[in-house]
This record gives C-alpha cells, sequence and structure tokens, in this order.
C-alpha cells in the first residue's frame, strides 16, 4: 500500500491514494457490519463499481484488507489526537484536548471498535494487535510529558509510563464498557468527569 506524508507539526500524517481510500472506507463499513468471515470481498468490489482484482493488487489477500482497514483507522485516530493537541504548549491541557478527541472519535466512528473487536477474535496469533502498535508508536511523547510535569512539580514521582499505561487503560476499558452495555449517552458527554477523576480521584484532601 502506497501512502505519502504531510509534515503537520512534529508528526507525520499519512494520505492514502484516493482509490485506497475508497477502498479501505468501503471494506471497513462491510467487515464491521458482516463481520471478517462472512464479508465477501466481491461484494465489496461491486459496491465500489469496480473489479475484484483491483483490489487484490494492492491488498493480496482478505485478511490483508481487514489489516489495513484496521491500519488506517487507528492512523485516523492517531492523527485526530495529533491534530487536536499538538499546538497546545500547556501539558494538562494537551492531555485534555487528546482524551476529548480521542472520545470524540469514537462517538463519531463506532463501528471501528467492531474492528478492533473481530482483530482480537479472527487473528489470535497475531504478536500484537493493530490497536497497541500504534499506541505505542506514540506512547514516548506521553512519558516525557509526564515526566515534565514530574520534574515541575504538577505530578507525583510516579515512573512516567506507568502513568501512560494507566491512563490508556481506563481510556480503553472506557471505550468497551460504553459499547457493550450499549449506552445511549455519548463517549463526549462523560469527558469531562473522567478527565476530573484522572486528575483528581475522588478522595478529598483530608484523606
Amino acid at each position: 500500500m502506497t501512502t505519502k506524508s504531510l509534515n503537520t507539526q512534529s508528526q507525520q500524517i499519512s494520505v492514502l491514494p484516493a482509490r485506497d481510500e475508497e477502498i479501505l472506507a468501503e471494506a471497513t463499513r462491510a467487515f464491521a457490519q458482516n463481520g471478517f468471515r462472512a464479508t465477501d470481498v466481491q461484494v465489496i468490489a461491486d459496491a465500489l463499481g469496480i473489479g475484484k482484482g483491483t483490489i487484490y493488487r494492492t491488498f493480496p489477500t482478505k485478511q490483508a484488507l481487514f489489516l489495513a482497514c484496521a491500519d488506517r483507522a487507528m492512523t485516523r485516530l492517531q492523527d485526530s489526537i495529533h491534530t487536536a493537541s499538538a499546538h497546545l504548549t500547556d501539558p494538562l491541557e494537551r492531555l485534555k484536548a487528546a482524551i476529548t478527541a480521542y472520545f470524540q472519535f469514537f462517538d463519531d466512528n463506532s463501528e471501528l471498535l467492531e474492528l478492533i473487536i473481530q482483530e482480537r477474535s479472527e487473528f489470535k496469533d497475531r504478536q500484537k494487535p493493530t490497536y497497541f502498535e500504534h499506541r505505542d508508536r506514540s506512547v514516548g511523547q506521553w512519558n516525557e510529558m509526564f515526566a515534565s510535569l514530574i520534574r515541575d512539580g504538577a505530578a507525583r514521582n510516579i515512573e512516567p509510563s506507568k502513568i501512560t499505561d494507566f491512563i490508556s487503560q481506563q481510556l480503553y476499558g472506557k471505550l468497551f464498557t460504553h459499547y457493550f452495555t450499549g449506552s445511549k449517552t455519548s463517549l463526549a458527554q462523560d469527558t469531562n468527569c473522567v478527565i476530573d477523576l484522572l486528575f483528581h480521584g475522588f478522595l478529598t484532601k483530608n484523606n
């Protein structure tokens, strides 16, 4: 799969060729709606008005197509977070913006959770799921941000990677609790509460 890149702040945002983007967008809809096993690549091709061979020239197997969809989803998530937070200089404001963008992304693209679930179910032999591959690529910048907060005395002296892991796990868990319980509210509606509890806990200063 060929991509070109645009320099934005310190991160390169990947841009897919138009045809690949169309294929992955339609395949994402099909996989999310029907599941990996029940999705026929011919149906995806028919929906786009192209031959199945056009898809297979870039994505040689259905598994490769699915994993490319998952990669596209996580790239879009990281791009959204970067766009929302990278221009902010205050670390806590940057973190708030990142969390807000994270929840808003999944409010707007709830079908992408299906890809995360299906990947874990269908490809258990993969060493690391796509979600965590992308998470690990960006973790360094957040570790450094928490290290700076510790140096400035704004955060407790805890190993920065433990803070990053904790927040990541809370957000990830919130996604699936929200999804599997069929919550009628949006993730965005809970953002301020999540941020407040992450930053301040639930105990008073007297405890």
